[in-house]
């Protein structure tokens, strides 16, 4: 009778002479099937890890607009200065159940409901004729997804000059990537403020924009979805709806 041995990869059975008592041989082959069984969904997980991987990678683009690029420093000191109400218990939205919490921003003078998850604070800055615009920049980040608010500084009488005209240039500077497809682009204005919506789509991922004037500064509401199974339909119209002016 054989007994059975694993090469150096642990994937092939090689038969070799064996000396030792037939139980012996059952328990040794029984071992090696389990070791195999294990060898086997040891492979599936990373095959599973690989392709998680892929995806975010995929969603990790180099090349992406402006307030959705990867890597951007976090400031604590910024995150601690928020003020935030407790979560909403739960808010149902169409066919899935998602935790929300209302952020309140006393510089930029406005709340917003964002889903739950990590949250940075970052800077962006946004370069025109009439000089720069600094953004802060918050953004939670649940899975497959990125929620992003921003306010800018005070704009300066340039930049104020010409309205729609320091609309239209912040939102082709954020749409200036090549790996994406303007799909929409309207005017979203209101009592308060003029705007703009645009979305932005590749073969991966869409991010709806929303780009305001109110008063002397310019605000920009953005979400990114990927294509999971997990999306949750309406998520995305909710955040940005949630944007209030305060009174």
């Amino acid at each position: 009778m054989n007994n059975f041995k694993i090469d150096k990869k642990y994937q092939t059975i090689i038969a070799v002479p064996l000396r030792q008592s037939s139980i012996l041989n059952l328990f040794l082959i029984a071992i090696i099937a389990v070791f195999n069984t294990s060898c086997s969904n040891w492979d599936l997980k990373l095959y599973n890890s690989r392709q998680t991987i892929d995806k975010q990678a995929r969603f990790s683009l180099n090349n992406r607009p402006d307030f959705f690029e990867k890597g951007r420093l976090q400031i604590e000191q910024e995150m601690k200065q928020l003020e935030t109400q407790k979560p909403q218990s739960v808010l149902t939205i169409e066919s899935g159940q998602i935790e929300w919490q209302k952020f309140l921003f006393r510089e930029g003078d406005f709340t917003i409901w964002m889903p739950t998850g990590g949250m940075t604070a970052e800077r962006e800055i946004i370069e025109t004729d009439d000089g720069n615009i600094n953004f802060k920049v918050f953004a939670s980040h649940p899975e497959s997804a990125r929620f992003v608010v921003a306010y800018s500084d005070v704009l300066n009488s340039k930049q104020l000059a010409d309205k729609q005209d320091i609309l239209v240039r912040v939102q082709h500077k954020i749409i200036d990537v090549t790996d994406f497809e303007l799909s929409r682009n309207d005017s979203y204005n209101s009592e308060r403020f003029l705007g703009r919506e645009f979305v932005l789509t590749n073969n991966v991922e869409t991010i709806t924009f929303r780009v305001y004037l109110a008063g002397k500064r310019l605000y920009m509401i953005g979400a990114s979805e990927i294509e999971t199974e997990n999306e949750i339909p309406g998520a995305v119209e909710k955040f940005l709806d949630s944007f209030k002016l305060n009174e």
